[in-house]
């Protein structure tokens, strides 16, 4: 998924076209969702194997050579960044059964059940760093406006207004936007992403900017003098 290329909306949104009852909804969402798995385990000799998650012996838990253990490690210990399904009082299209604990079951099997704590320790991470309450200056807080670690990030939905918050910080949100969207830098990209990034830029050469002018007004001349011998 790109700026440029976004299969959700080209094939998941269009999958709804001009269908009016929620049983075609859901034969829709079925089909896509069947069409998704017989292409991930097209490797496998079933579709049990391919996404079973209680065999310890499968390849996604020995796999030592897995760039993505890293990442785990860190959700299984620490940060407890499960893509989950949403709270009951909000609607969903992620299974509400894709929830911490199906996650977290994982992680002993992955990593051995003596090698991560029996929860992720995010509260002293948030003790540590005052989790959305943190408050720091020359910081640029950029979201996409769908990316899944939004509601866990200062511009969450659920996080403190900061109106009023004494801070040198800028906030943007990109709209119909996911993970790092803000990185793309190709001609091709939107509007709204060329005018964030240039925001960007400017309040980083504003920052340069107050920093060396505080930095000329703190320097003290260094007066050198002859070492006799």
């Amino acid at each position: 998924m790109s700026p440029t290329s976004n299969p959700f909306v080209d094939e998941f949104c269009s999958l709804f076209d001009d269908l009016d009852t929620v049983h075609d909804y859901v034969k829709a969402y079925g089909g896509y969702v069947k069409k998704k798995l017989e292409k991930a385990c097209k490797d496998e000799d079933s579709i049990d194997e391919c996404i079973d998650t209680h065999d310890p012996q499968a390849p996604m838990y020995r796999d030592n050579t897995d760039e993505s253990r890293a990442w785990f490690w860190q959700v299984c210990t620490e940060y407890a960044y499960w893509q989950t399904g949403a709270p009951i009082w909000r609607p969903t299209i992620v299974s509400r059964k894709l929830n911490t604990r199906w996650y977290q079951r994982q992680c002993p099997l992955m990593f051995g059940e003596h090698g991560v704590p029996k929860f992720p320790t995010w509260r002293d991470i948030n003790k540590e760093y005052d989790g959305w309450y943190i408050s720091l200056d020359r910081v640029y807080w950029l979201d996409g406006e769908y990316d899944p670690w939004r509601c866990l990030a200062v511009q969450s939905e659920d996080a403190p207004k900061r109106h009023g918050w004494n801070e040198d910080a800028r906030f943007d949100i990109l709209p119909e936007a996911v993970h790092h969207w803000d990185f793309f830098a190709t001609d091709s990209v939107s509007a709204e992403i060329k005018d964030t990034q240039n925001r960007v830029l400017e309040a980083i050469r504003d920052w340069i900017k107050e920093a060396d002018a505080n930095h000329e007004e703190d320097r003290t001349p260094f007066n050198y003098q002859h070492i006799s011998q």
